[in-house]
């Protein structure tokens, strides 16, 4: 009787819930893929999912931050489309400018609340559904590949899901999405268009990720290095 009393007035507080706030940063980078000259996908915003699924926290594109001159991808003769209230409904990013080490920040310091997350989703739009504002019919992600063909990128829900973390409490969340789009991207035998597969990106915490550098001879290959690959 005595525990069960000492239990009821302590049952107060949850364990799994947490007070105050994280800093929350999400960087953008690619491992090296050789069939393409651009992979541009448009994204359309990003959003947080708290414990229970339930969506808490999201940024829509003006929230988030642009890159230079919408990378490269906006074609000659095109605009962004904009929504209901004008807003630009996507801003471009093109995968291939972020390899070797290079990074882009989509998101730095924002402020949210701490304790864990079930999920986060990057919503990227469906190249195969949605087009950019013009005379002619382009989608929206893309693919330029290495013949010059600009193919639609599929992104099957029109979003990545990615797995679930912990924001701690006046501390900082700071996470990497890579692609591997040697994995992540592949072209059906129909040949339409590419399609972007989810398992082929992931969310990696910054403060585990390293780089190594190295050398390689010369006289590997018959010292023609230039499809060469290193592998870890």
């Amino acid at each position: 009787v005595v525990l069960l009393s000492l239990l009821t007035a302590c049952g107060g507080s949850d364990s799994s819930e947490s007070s105050g706030t994280s800093r929350f940063s999400l960087q953008v980078s690619d491992a090296p893929v050789d069939s393409a000259q651009k992979v541009c996908i448009a994204i359309a915003g990003l959003r947080l999912h708290d414990a229970d699924g339930v969506e808490t926290e999201q940024w829509d594109p003006l929230a988030l931050l642009p890159t230079a001159n919408q990378d490269g991808c906006l074609p000659a003769g095109y605009s962004i489309p904009t929504d209901s209230n004008g807003q630009p409904r996507f801003l471009y990013l093109d995968l291939l400018h972020y390899q070797q080490g290079d990074t882009f920040a989509l998101l730095s310091n924002s402020t949210i609340p701490a304790g864990n997350y079930s999920q986060l989703r990057l919503l990227v739009e469906d190249g195969r559904e949605n087009r950019l504002d013009g005379t002619g019919d382009h989608p929206s992600s893309y693919v330029l590949d290495a013949s010059d063909n600009t193919l639609p990128l599929e992104v099957p829900s029109s979003e990545l899901k990615l797995h679930s973390f912990e924001a701690p409490a006046d501390g900082v969340a700071s996470f990497q999405l890579e692609f591997n789009l040697r994995h992540a991207m592949v072209l059906p035998g129909h040949g339409n268009y590419y399609k972007l597969k989810p398992n082929g990106v992931s969310l990696l915490e910054v403060a585990t990720l390293t780089t190594l550098q190295g050398q390689v001879a010369a006289d590997l290959c018959g010292g023609v290095l230039d499809n060469a690959g290193v592998y870890l």
